[in-house]
């Protein structure tokens, strides 16, 4: 969806998940392998949110963000 972007790519610790309020109620960290790395929970009233990824490995990872379990947008970032 056009409505969902993620920023700080590269990042020094987190990223940014914009979107229109009650669009996304999950956004999970997976590595190049699809292994799941970190999960949160999404605020659904909020149209932004910051999360902390700084303990994660320096590398290459795929951002899913969801809904209702499906998967509405993906994006990469560099870690």
């Amino acid at each position: 969806l056009s409505q969902i972007s993620v920023f700080c790519n590269p990042n020094v610790g987190s990223i940014i998940v914009n979107r229109y309020a009650n669009t996304v109620d999950l956004v999970e960290i997976r590595n190049l392998q699809g292994e799941l790395k970190k999960s949160f929970s999404a605020n659904l009233s909020k149209a932004s949110e910051r999360y902390d990824i700084s303990d994660l490995t320096p590398g290459v990872y795929v951002v899913w963000v969801g809904k209702n379990s499906m998967i509405i947008h993906t994006d990469q970032i560099i870690r």
